[in-house]
């Protein structure tokens, strides 16, 4: 079988030099309470000390591609038939093995390949965003557009 390797360990540090937030997981409802109750007993205590801070958590470069890919996906195809559904859950769940357990290597057929590039083409929300949005939606674009050709011998 011919497909390709994907490999979404890109080099981020670019597009969050413009904007750390980029790559930043949210902060849950119970860690924004945490963190609320701490700023409000250090604001009762007449500010002394060092105001709390939160723990800043961010994604992997793997996973910032994962979300990017996706979004480009839902953009072109925000609703769609049963079959176009179940093929971006198999995307997504081929994404999140490969950022799990191959490394971030995505091994894909060319005609997943081709969706993704045909998505990245056609998605136009990206147009008038910021600089560090539009340099990592460019960057994982190189990526898809780059990846390797290789062929996987079928034993039965």
């Amino acid at each position: 079988m011919k497909g390709y390797k994907i490999d979404l360990n890109i080099d981020i540090t670019e597009a969050t030099k413009l904007d750390p937030s980029i790559a930043m997981i949210p902060l849950t409802a119970e860690e924004k309470g945490e963190y609320r109750e701490k700023l409000d007993m250090w604001e009762k205590g007449g500010k002394k000390g060092e105001r709390p801070v939160f723990d800043v958590k961010y994604f992997s470069a793997a996973e910032v591609c994962r979300i990017v890919i996706l979004d480009a996906i839902t953009q072109v195809y925000p609703t769609g038939n049963a079959q176009l559904l179940k093929s971006v859950r198999d995307i997504d769940a081929g994404l999140s093995s490969a950022i799990l357990n191959d490394g971030g290597v995505l091994k894909t057929s060319q005609e997943v390949r081709n969706l993704i590039r045909s998505c990245f083409a056609r998605a136009e929300k990206w147009d008038n965003t910021s600089a560090a949005v539009r340099c990592l939606v460019g960057q994982v674009k190189k990526v898809v557009d780059e990846s390797t050709e290789f062929v996987e011998i079928d034993r039965a």
